[in-house]
């Protein structure tokens, strides 16, 4: 039988305690504010976002190439065979097409 990996990015919302609870890798997209930047839900919570949202709409970006690499070959290093990466719509973010190209590197 095989093990799946799984990857799910922050922008999907899912909550912290459900990545934890149901062992999914959590990858971060990069919120930035004038100030500071943060790896969604790692270097900052809703509460502070949200508060920071009041004075100043911030940039996001994706993870970086590294990151995502990263994330995969620590799954596969957990005893995954195959990895799923759910991200937001490739619409929306790039997220998606760099994790397709970072999944066939």
């Amino acid at each position: 039988m095989s093990k799946l990996g799984l990857i799910i990015d922050t922008a999907c919302d899912v909550p912290k305690e459900a990545y934890q609870k149901l062992n999914m890798a959590m990858l971060p997209l990069w919120v930035h504010f004038s100030d500071k930047s943060y790896r969604d839900l790692i270097d900052i919570e809703k509460d502070k976002f949200y508060n920071l949202l009041d004075k100043e709409i911030p940039k996001t970006s994706t993870p970086s190439p590294t990151e995502v690499k990263e994330a995969i070959d620590k799954e596969f290093a957990s005893g995954a065979d195959e990895v799923l990466i759910i991200t937001v719509s490739s619409g929306l973010s790039g997220v998606n097409n760099l994790s397709n190209l970072a999944a066939a590197d």
